[in-house]
């Protein structure tokens, strides 16, 4: 598969079943490959080759800043997926730099919304795939 028609990558990392499920469903049919975790601890295997990483920031015993530190030290170098801070706590709006992710996807649970997010995050993944490899 060539990289123009290369499939954008998607790994969503959050505790409620439901709301992977969701988006899962949405993205799949909007054309992305999705996987999904309820933690981070599965999720190595699926970041090594993500495009968009979105993450929960609420989540039993850590938070998403906290998810965000521990995959990014574990991927190599020349691989940086985009990483979004999924969430609809309005406290974080506008923390998702400080928290050190790329952007923030608003309205958790609209997918509409979502999708209508993820597009603008899905041309940024097409043009650093034009990008000559260093």
């Amino acid at each position: 598969m060539s990289h123009a028609s290369a499939k954008t990558k998607v790994v969503y990392i959050d505790d409620n079943p439901q709301d992977l499920r969701l988006a899962r469903d949405a993205l799949v049919a909007a054309g992305y490959d999705v996987a999904t975790h309820v933690d981070d601890a599965t999720a190595d295997f699926d970041v090594v080759d993500a495009d968009i990483v979105l993450i929960d920031f609420h989540m039993p015993g850590l938070d998403g800043g906290e998810v965000l530190a521990r995959l990014r030290a574990v991927l190599s170098p020349r691989h940086r997926p985009f990483f979004y801070l999924y969430t609809s706590d309005r406290s974080l709006s506008g923390a998702y730099r400080q928290l050190g992710f790329d952007g923030q996807v608003i309205m958790k649970g609209n997918t509409d919304a979502l999708l209508r997010q993820l597009d603008a995050a899905r041309r940024a993944v097409a043009l650093r795939r034009m990008r000559p490899a260093v």
